[in-house]
């Protein structure tokens, strides 16, 4: 098993309608995802799967959403590894210490 964290980006869904975490945890869970977490209300989640492509997890994921929630949001996903490997690579690691609420990385499908 493999760890894995999604992104979901555009998760407004509109006027009343919103997504609640047990709902998306039971989601994923229901495509076959193990320890599914999710990150307080973000609609981030963190979850194991067998060391499949992440272009697979991201298309299962997009189209049970939108199965689930009536809606498509784009949903990225990266591996515990590409995610710790991010971090340590910071070119501002004094500006986060000193405001780390000014400091934010943008993960985008491709390049």
């Amino acid at each position: 098993m493999r760890t894995y964290v999604a992104l979901l980006y555009s998760i407004i869904l509109g006027e009343g309608r919103r997504v609640v975490m047990s709902d998306l945890k039971a989601m994923a869970e229901g495509i076959g995802l193990k320890n599914v977490r999710t990150l307080v209300a973000t609609g981030n989640l963190v979850f194991e799967s067998e060391k499949i492509s992440v272009a697979t997890l991201e298309t299962r994921l997009e189209v049970a959403f939108e199965k689930a929630f009536g809606r498509h949001v784009d949903i990225i996903v990266r591996s515990a590894e590409d995610w710790l490997r991010l971090a340590t690579s910071n070119p501002f690691p004094a500006d986060s210490v000193e405001a780390g609420d000014q400091v934010a990385v943008r993960v985008m499908r491709k390049p």
